[in-house]
């Protein structure tokens, strides 16, 4: 699983629910039609749990700037963000439980946050450079005594 799959996860469910707002690419988006989206995918840590497996870590930031700037547009934005992303976020085969979400309004936008752990492989043929060597044909051991 790649961070950039979970984004554009994050990204369909919201243009699912929202079809009609805008997404920016940047917060300094000078003409920047409203309702609109900002979303950021930011990887916060991987960590090698063994040989084998990755504990990453990920934060889904998403914006919103409602069209009138009132306190109400913005609670019904949350109100259906929350409901979109409560208690599961599905990206293909996998199941992603978020067990929490922050929420602050400043300067009339709305930031809801949270933040993704999961566990997966590593290909350790392309991690550990492994090269194809010719087998071994036969071993001949002498046993001392």
């Amino acid at each position: 699983m790649t961070f950039i799959e979970i984004q554009k996860a994050v990204i369909e469910k919201i243009k699912e629910s929202f079809p009609k707002y805008h997404f920016c690419e940047s917060m300094q988006d000078k003409d920047l039609d409203q309702p609109a989206f900002f979303i950021q995918a930011l990887p916060i840590s991987t960590t090698m749990e063994d040989k084998y497996h990755q504990n990453k870590l990920m934060k889904i930031d998403i914006r919103y700037f409602s069209k009138s700037e009132t306190m109400e547009e913005n609670l019904k934005a949350l109100e259906k963000l929350q409901e979109i992303f409560h208690p599961l976020l599905i990206v293909k085969n996998r199941k992603f439980t978020i067990q929490e979400s922050k929420v602050s309004i400043v300067n009339k936008v709305l930031a809801f946050s949270f933040e993704i752990q999961f566990m997966d492989t590593v290909d350790e043929r392309k991690l550990y450079d492994y090269q194809n060597y010719e087998k071994m044909q036969q071993l001949s051991m002498k046993e001392e005594k």
